[in-house]
């Protein structure tokens, strides 16, 4: 996420997730997947498919497309759009000018669609050397583990934490688990933040809105992380 504290980004995936306003009684124009896509020229030229997202008011569908060496997707349908990075991760210089371009062709074969909402979620993978107990050590919102339940489990979730950022809202999700071929330990933590959007909001304030979701999103990260965490990453011990 761009700190000099870790030798690279630790992020596995991140994503930009617009929830667009329902016009009533109007279903989804599943046309403009294909309209997006030729909008965007040659980018996406990878695999093609379909997902299946369940959700509190049914089954949402929606098509991907990636790029040809799938480290970049997009996502449209049933009234969202989401723009991915996967690893090796672009950067936010490289990402923030991409989302701002998909919503552009969006916005030409959607004309008058608004944005609801907006998330920014870094998927980060973080491999520490074998089974940790002190956990306090680590982290500072470490996972909550019965003693000894380490050792006989090989994965762990340990639930979400919301934090309240003025207009948005932070979740925070924490994974372990085991590598089976080396006996490490891989830890997975899920930063999500998320804003509702004005009406009719221009491009300007959008930038400005997903450039504050990213500083709270890089923030909360290295905040979940202490020193040792940032050592057993990097294999090393950190200079003060």
């Amino acid at each position: 996420m761009g700190s000099t504290k870790l030798k690279t980004p630790p992020i596995q995936e991140a994503i930009c997730g617009f929830s667009l306003k329902k016009r009533e009684e109007e279903p989804w124009d599943t046309s403009l997947n294909g309209l997006l896509l030729a909008q965007l020229g040659d980018r996406y030229t990878g695999p093609r498919r379909q997902q299946e997202v369940p959700t509190d008011e049914g089954v949402l569908e929606r098509s991907l497309f990636a790029s040809a060496d799938e480290t970049q997707l997009i996502g449209i349908g049933d009234y969202t759009l989401s723009i991915h990075s996967l690893s090796p991760y672009e950067g936010w210089e490289s990402f923030l000018p991409r989302i701002e371009e998909t919503w552009a062709a969006f916005e030409r074969v959607a004309k008058g669609q608004e944005i609801k909402a907006a998330s920014l979620k870094y998927v980060n993978a973080i491999k520490l050397p074998g089974l940790i107990d002190n956990w306090d050590e680590y982290f500072t919102a470490p996972l909550t583990i019965q003693p000894g339940l380490s050792e006989s489990v090989k994965a762990y979730f340990s639930g979400a934490v919301s934090h309240p950022e003025g207009d948005s809202s932070t979740t925070l999700t924490q994974f372990w688990a085991i590598v089976p071929d080396d006996g490490e330990l891989m830890l997975s933590l899920h930063l999500e933040v998320a804003q509702a959007f004005e009406p009719h909001m221009d491009v300007d304030k959008m930038r400005a809105v997903l450039n504050r979701l990213h500083k709270i999103e890089v923030d909360r990260f290295f905040a979940s992380l202490k020193t040792k965490a940032m050592e057993a990453y990097n294999n090393e011990t950190l200079e003060t």
